[in-house]
């Protein structure tokens, strides 16, 4: 492999390229390239035919790049470049969100004041659920506050459906949705279990017992 800064007009896009880029998309990732700067090489044949990074490179098209980084994969067959294409959007497909951290992560990152459009996340269902979980925590009249006559944290809840999947939202103050989260990370980790949203499923079965 040969990494190398090149002439964004010396690159070919493949003309049987299977994976789609609509406009909204390409100003998703033009934005990122101009806020995280452009991380994440083409990988091109050595005739400059892109293997992967179409998005990318019609992204940098866009902002006016004159070069951009790409790296020279020489060590594959025409075959394996054919199914290297596919399998390199696939295979990102195939992994999930665990919305509960996901939550966290993007409430951290939004009380520090960063632009959470950056991120990506439209009207997925994983979005829609995390994005969710902070607005019912900031929207008032959502989060309720604890009496003064009682010590217990008031909680309430909302419950959406989406097919076969059912969504519950909690309001809680960002110090308890913190810790809320940080608990059950924990203990998905002490027990072995796959996520939050699981490990809470666990321990309302284990109270009922």
């Amino acid at each position: 492999m040969d990494f190398q800064q090149v002439d964004i007009n010396s690159l070919i896009a493949y003309p049987e390229n299977a994976r789609t880029h609509d406009e909204k998309q390409i100003k998703q990732i033009a934005k990122s390239i101009k806020k995280f700067g452009f991380c994440a090489p083409c990988l091109v044949d050595d005739d400059g035919v892109l293997i992967a990074g179409h998005g990318r490179l019609m992204a940098a098209q866009t902002l006016g790049l004159e070069t951009i980084p790409v790296v020279r994969i020489n060590h594959l067959t025409p075959e394996q470049v054919k199914a290297y294409r596919i399998a390199d959007n696939q295979l990102a497909l195939n992994a999930h969100w665990d919305v509960g951290l996901l939550s966290l992560e993007l409430g951290n990152l939004k009380d520090a004041g960063f632009d959470l459009d950056l991120l990506g996340f439209d009207n997925d269902l994983v979005g829609k659920a995390a994005h969710l979980f902070l607005e019912e925590v900031e929207t008032q009249g959502n989060v309720t506050e604890p009496d003064s006559n009682n010590d217990m944290p008031v909680m309430e809840g909302s419950v959406g459906h989406d097919g076969e999947f059912v969504t519950l939202t909690f309001s809680f103050t960002k110090e308890d949705r913190d810790l809320v989260v940080e608990k059950l990370r924990v203990f998905s980790s002490k027990h072995n279990i796959g996520t939050v949203n699981q490990a809470l499923i666990y321990l309302v079965k284990d109270i009922e017992k």
